[in-house]
Parts: C-alpha cells; structure tokens; sequence
C-alpha cells in the first residue's frame, strides 16, 4: 500500500535493486521505495508500512501486529484487517516465539 494516498497499486511497480536492496517504483506516484524498511528514495518523508517476513516451504509468512494496531496505520474506507487462522498463528509462533501479534500466510505461488 503506497503512503501516498493508500492506494495498492505497487504491485503494479517496478521493482529492482539499488546497493544490494530491493526497491519498488510507485507507478502512480513515481516515488521510489526501499523494501527493506519502507524509506522512500526520492527524500521525501513518506515510508512504506515494512513487516517482518519469512519464506518456508512455498508459505510466506508476515509478522503483523494485532489488527486494531494494522487498521490503525493501514485501513482505509475499502480495506480492513482481519484475524488470520489459526494454524498460521501456531507455526509463525513456532518460527518466531517471541511475538505476541498477529501473522498471514501467503501461497509463495500467489503473489510472484
């Protein structure tokens, strides 16, 4: 989601590297985004939301705080979070036994 004005459009990015780094290129905004932790690259204030992720047998998971922090910083008028499920629950708590928030599971698959 782009800090801009929320919009989802930076899957539909440009994507590459600079130093070492992934970045992603808005389309809409042409602001320029390091993955690694959200900074924009063109000076402006602006920051992407970056959350802890981790690739395990073709599941992607995303460390996410508890919903109400998530639609806190993210929600729009469109688009909310919801509880995950709880299997994901269980073994992001296995890879990460220190958080205490809320965690996704994504087909590697569906989002290349």
């Amino acid at each position: 989601m782009g800090p801009f004005d929320h919009s989802f459009v930076l899957a539909q990015g440009m994507g590459g590297g600079l130093d070492g780094r992934p970045k992603d290129a808005c389309p809409m905004h042409k602001r320029s985004y390091d993955l690694s932790d959200g900074c924009c690259l063109n000076g402006d204030d602006l920051r992407l939301q970056a959350f802890e992720a981790k690739e395990e047998e073709g599941v992607v998971y995303v460390l996410l705080p508890a919903t109400d922090v998530v639609d806190a910083r993210l929600a729009t008028s469109k688009s909310v979070a919801k509880e995950g499920d709880s299997a994901v629950h269980q073994r992001w708590r296995q890879l990460q036994p220190r958080w205490t928030g809320s965690a996704v599971g994504v087909e590697a698959a569906s989002i290349l």
